[in-house]
């Protein structure tokens, strides 16, 4: 029995039918997705590629996973495999999508608006590496999430902040 990562969650016989994360295979063929693309885009110069993941990244921020374009592909390839897979930390995801997608918006600003390919390569570039990092083990985003306060953790977690953490305003005449 292989051991599995701590961020992974979920994972083992006691876990609910409807286990909370995301499948591992779903994140891992994102994360390849990310990587062959920006890849794809910078051999072939064709910066225009970038608009795949950018836009495959906002849909899943916009609506989850279930509009994320590349899960929904790869949750039709994986079929039943996918029940028991280890799960990956969707809080924890959203802030990795969170970065990918304002990295991939500053490279495409960098190309079209600014005209600035250096940049443009250097942010594509750190969103595949980062991509790649991850299926080897090493998520930058969940080292960065760990140092990420209490309160924006649960707003990403989308959880509402606990009683008496937010301020309130008294709207009574004095």
């Amino acid at each position: 029995m292989s051991s599995i990562p701590p961020r992974v969650t979920g994972a083992g016989p006691a876990a609910a039918p409807a286990r909370a994360g995301i499948p591992l295979p779903l994140v891992r063929a994102n994360q390849w997705t990310m990587v062959a693309t920006v890849a794809a885009a910078a051999v072939l110069r064709a910066p225009v590629l970038l608009l795949l993941p950018w836009a495959s990244t906002l849909a899943g921020l916009a609506g989850g996973p279930r509009w994320q374009p590349i899960f929904r592909v790869a949750r039709r390839a994986l079929g039943r495999r996918l029940a028991q897979a280890p799960r990956e930390d969707a809080a924890v995801q959203r802030f990795n999508a969170i970065l990918a997608a304002t990295m991939l918006t500053l490279a495409l600003l960098a190309f079209y608006v600014l005209r600035l390919p250096i940049l443009t390569w250097v942010c594509a570039g750190g969103v595949a590496l980062a991509a790649f990092a991850a299926t080897r083990g090493f998520c930058i985003g969940c080292a960065l999430y760990g140092y990420l306060p209490p309160p924006l953790k649960r707003l990403l977690a989308g959880k509402a902040p606990p009683p008496g953490d937010t301020p309130t305003t008294d709207t009574r005449a004095a």
